[in-house]
């Protein structure tokens, strides 16, 4: 199955920026959960 440039192109950058997306969101989980950590400390 052969794209052709534009096509794959798009694919690619539709790809990145679902990595993109889906790192923010771990990366906001991440700081709220090591926020919840801490208040719960004190």
């Amino acid at each position: 199955m052969k794209f052709s440039p534009d096509v794959d192109q798009r694919i690619k950058n539709a790809a990145s920026f679902y990595l993109y997306s889906l790192m923010c969101e771990v990366h906001i989980l991440f700081l709220l959960a090591k926020n919840l950590l801490i208040s719960s400390k004190y």
